[in-house]
């Protein structure tokens, strides 16, 4: 078996249990539990025991950057690796450790909301490393953690959440920023991305596989909207929706409403011109570039921009993942009042994190 990091990439381990959780769930209802516990259980057992140990050491960037800094990426799908892992433990009755995944996923929890920063109304999604912390992996953590049933939860930053929303906003105007193209587009009309604000890769060039995710992330939350027949405004996604209707205000519309109908056509309306952007930059032979070489102008591609593409149009057809338990993430961090924080850094910003999600939690009690 391979080194279980995948030479320190911190979330590979994650993503590997993730998919195979799901992969052991659908041949649970093959009823094949049999094999699951016996033969595929064991690896995605190894992979949330390092987890477990290690989810605070080392951190990686979606771009497969390895650097010594945090990363809300890392932390999104460690968390949701976890809470999945125990989920389909408690299925098989493999009950050993159990108990310290989902305490763990309980914190790492807390730990995904220091990322956030109100002020700039964004997800600083990297730390500590001298750069800005803009990041397009940030989006891309709110599409991986979509749950359709969890709603617009702001603590698994669902994508329709009032902090997706904001900071997707906040990264397409801080990149228009960046491309000399950019000056010609239009504050309401979406723009080209990279990863990061600072990024090198590619000749500093925009990345399809972001833009499908920008995409993603607004067809998501459409569906969400319309599973719940309602939408909501709040002071922190007013901005967002202000590029849809100069006349929004913060309260919530139900499906039957003029300004619900508005808000939601031209939401998709936008999601698809973002991917008329990818359209325009695609290659003669269909194939969905990766970015270009700055140095000889060559498009490259690469497996995850054509799987972008995928889930981008499958999301477009309102296509939803199986839900994960996102909805019961706030009703459970009632019980880390008893068990403690001990292993949170001590710090006065950490205690203002957690005094807010418990009152999150004591308000919806």
């Amino acid at each position: 078996m391979t080194r279980v990091d995948a030479d320190g990439h911190s979330d590979v381990p994650a993503l590997r249990a993730t998919v195979l959780c799901k992969y052991g769930e659908w041949l649970l209802g093959q009823q094949n539990g049999s094999w699951v516990a016996e033969e595929l259980w064991p690896v995605i057992n190894r992979d949330l025991g390092w987890i477990h140990r290690h989810w605070n050491d080392s951190w990686v960037m979606i771009d497969g950057e390895t650097i010594d800094t945090q990363s809300f990426w890392t932390a999104v799908v460690q968390h949701r690796a976890l809470r999945s892992g125990a989920a389909l433990g408690r299925k098989l009755r493999s009950m050993d450790d159990l108990a310290g995944y989902e305490m763990q996923a309980k914190k790492i929890l807390v730990h995904m909301q220091t990322f956030w920063y109100e002020k700039e109304g964004q997800i600083r999604a990297r730390r500590f490393d001298g750069r800005s912390g803009l990041d397009s992996a940030a989006h891309l953590a709110s599409v991986w953690n979509f749950d359709p049933v969890g709603g617009c939860d702001a603590l698994t930053f669902q994508p329709c959440s009032d902090r997706a929303l904001s900071n997707l906003k906040a990264t397409i105007d801080r990149f228009k920023g960046l491309y000399p193209v950019s000056k010609y587009i239009p504050e309401s009309e979406p723009g080209p991305l990279s990863m990061q604000f600072e990024d090198t890769y590619e000749g500093d060039m925009p990345w399809q596989l972001v833009i499908f995710g920008a995409a993603e992330q607004l067809y998501d939350a459409l569906t969400t909207w319309a599973l719940f027949e309602s939408l909501s405004v709040t002071r922190i996604s007013l901005p967002f929706f202000r590029l849809f209707s100069t006349d929004v205000a913060p309260g919530t519309y139900m499906k039957t409403s003029d300004m619900y109908n508005t808000l939601t056509g031209r939401v998709r309306a936008y999601a698809d011109r973002a991917l008329l952007l990818c359209a325009e930059r695609t290659l003669d032979n269909g194939v969905p570039p990766e970015g270009r070489d700055g140095n000889i102008g060559v498009w490259t591609n690469a497996t995850r921009t054509h799987v972008a593409a995928l889930t981008a149009f499958a999301a477009r057809q309102g296509k939803a993942p199986a839900p994960w338990g996102a909805k019961h993430v706030l009703w459970e961090f009632g019980e880390l009042e008893d068990d403690g924080w001990e292993v949170l850094p001590d710090s006065p910003f950490v205690k203002k994190v957690v005094e807010f999600v418990l009152k999150m939690y004591h308000r919806a009690m």
